[in-house]
């Protein structure tokens, strides 16, 4: 997983945006749209376990472990829109969470710059270099 974490402040700009794109667009296609094709063969319920293997699957550039965890978390995010009736809980999750990875990632292998913020202890904030 190393190679997809942001290393520069540019690429950690582009990676949040990527996380928002990539919260809306795969849970409109995952949640939303494959959801709704196979649910029509299979019932709702085997559906969201098809489609949350399907989600593992395409994350399989993450290794094995990788294709696990994301398909719990696609089988999580499938019962979110199967209990709200709405994709855009999930949306907002799944970019949190790809947020939140990359922000981490950042924190642990970027160019980033230590800054003491008040009562707060150490945090990682993005130079301002391109």
């Amino acid at each position: 997983m190393e190679f997809i974490i942001p290393r520069s402040a540019r690429e950690y700009r582009w990676f949040q945006a990527l996380s928002v794109t990539a919260g809306v667009c795969e849970e409109l296609l995952y949640r939303g749209f494959l959801t709704w094709v196979v649910a029509a063969y299979v019932g709702t319920w085997a559906a969201l376990f098809i489609v949350a293997v399907m989600f593992g699957l395409g994350h399989a550039y993450q290794g094995p472990t990788g294709i696990v965890k994301t398909g719990v978390v696609g089988l999580v995010l499938g019962c979110i829109v199967l209990a709200s009736g709405w994709l855009i809980p999930a949306m907002i999750i799944h970019a949190m969470i790809d947020s939140a990875s990359g922000i981490a990632g950042y924190a642990v292998l970027g160019q980033a710059t230590r800054h003491l913020a008040p009562d707060h202890g150490i945090i990682d904030l993005p130079t301002s270099s391109p």
